[in-house]
């Protein structure tokens, strides 16, 4: 930190940044007032809360050199016993607490890791809200911040939380276009998992709830992700690793949709999931939320499908790379044990570069507890390996190894 500017760095959000500057000011923001001067720097800099902080630009932090009094830290925050009922939550604004900087009336939430707008938007209202009033309230909420995509909210945004204590908006009518539905809407599976990806920036999901009862996998819930294949802000379609031609996503998909289908014909409900990484790692927190069984969620797991990709073509193979825990290697990983020992007992070609990776998606399961492993199906730069993954014979061997396994995992 220069003067004023500053370079932003990799793992920098405008939160840790201006958090960071007015420590070193020796003063102590409250979440509340954090949020407002976010809000001061962004606009400063003519950005956007809801994007993407770009590396190695230099910000102007001149808006906080004439902070001049003390900011009150009373560790008050209206985001507190939200899951209180509506009128129990109504805040006089006159109350509120004031930035030093600036004065905003409103009541106001500061959006925490992890949590979406269905989330913050049940937490308010109840836990036994209908799902239909929620979807109309996110969806007012959504308006009343210029929010474009509900699924992608940054932390540290600081939402005006009014209408969520507006009756009127849950009988609004809402152009068809607009309306949030629930991110959980069960979606049919009679023809087979077909995910469709709607080509709009982050991370999508659809959820299938399974029809058979007393199967295997009765009562787990799987989040099957499918790698790459979504749109992301910085460099738009992501297609993954491609060779020749041929692109990584549409190998993922149509595995992790052939997973899905026999995850629920064994009675599994499936949340499959595709999209950039740093935009899927963000369905995690509801997921948990919605479908654990309390701290430990031993009945979920994170399954994501990738092909493989090496600039030497003979490189050929299943791969499984697990996450690190507690910033060291993690061989133990039981999840990844049980589908290797499954693969192996299908005589499925193992290559032994697999190990441990800080890929987000996984560290991002791992904060929920969640068992979680990455599946390398094959190398696209290999082309018999490719020709291999085009063959119904082979997925359908995989595949229904990876199921084994996962029962297998449950089992222990």
């Amino acid at each position: 930190m220069s003067g004023s500017t500053y370079t932003v760095t990799s793992g920098d959000s405008l939160w840790k940044i201006t958090n960071n500057i007015f420590k070193e000011k020796g003063k102590n923001l409250a979440d509340e007032d954090i949020a407002k001067n976010v809000k001061i720097l962004a606009e400063k800099n003519n950005l956007d809360l809801n994007s993407e902080l770009p590396v190695n630009i230099e910000l102007d932090t001149s808006c906080f050199d004439e902070a001049k009094k003390e900011v009150k830290n009373t560790g008050e925050n209206t985001n507190t016993n939200t899951k209180q009922t509506k009128e129990k939550q109504k805040v006089d604004p006159e109350n509120l607490m004031t930035d030093s900087l600036f004065e905003q009336e409103g009541v106001f939430h500061t959006v925490e890791p992890g949590k979406s707008l269905w989330g913050i938007t049940k937490e308010y209202l109840g836990e036994d809200t209908p799902d239909s009033e929620i979807a109309s309230m996110v969806t007012a909420l959504a308006e009343a911040n210029n929010i474009q995509d509900a699924s992608n909210i940054n932390v540290g945004t600081q939402l005006d939380i009014s209408c969520l204590f507006d009756d009127t908006n849950l009988n609004k009518e809402v152009d068809e276009d607009k309306q949030i539905t629930d991110p959980f809407e069960e979606k049919d599976y009679s023809n087979g998992v077909n995910f469709e990806h709607d080509g709009s920036v982050g991370a999508k999901q659809e959820y299938y709830k399974s029809t058979v009862e007393n199967g295997a996998l009765s009562g787990k819930t799987i989040m099957v992700n499918a790698g790459h294949g979504g749109v992301n802000s910085a460099t738009g379609f992501d297609p993954g690793a491609a060779h020749d031609g041929y692109e990584e996503w549409t190998y993922n998909q149509e595995y992790a949709e052939e997973l899905s289908e026999k995850l629920l014909a064994q009675g599994a409900d499936v949340v499959m999931t595709q999209g950039y990484y740093k935009e899927a790692v963000k369905l995690i927190p509801d997921f948990a939320e919605k479908f654990g069984d309390g701290e430990n969620n031993d009945n979920l797991k994170l399954v994501s499908i990738h092909a493989n990709y090496n600039a030497n073509s003979s490189a050929s193979g299943l791969c499984y790379y697990w996450s690190e825990e507690n910033g060291a290697l993690n061989p133990d990983n039981d999840l990844y044990k049980s589908l290797r020992e499954a693969t192996d007992k299908y005589g499925l070609d193992y290559n032994y570069s697999s190990g441990e990776t800080a890929y987000k998606l996984l560290s991002g399961a791992n904060e929920y507890n969640i068992d979680n492993t990455i599946v390398e199906i094959g190398f696209l730069s290999n082309p018999q390996e490719r020709a291999k993954l085009e063959s119904e014979e082979y997925k359908d061997a995989l595949t229904d190894a990876l199921v084994e396994g996962i029962i297998n995992d449950y089992k222990a």
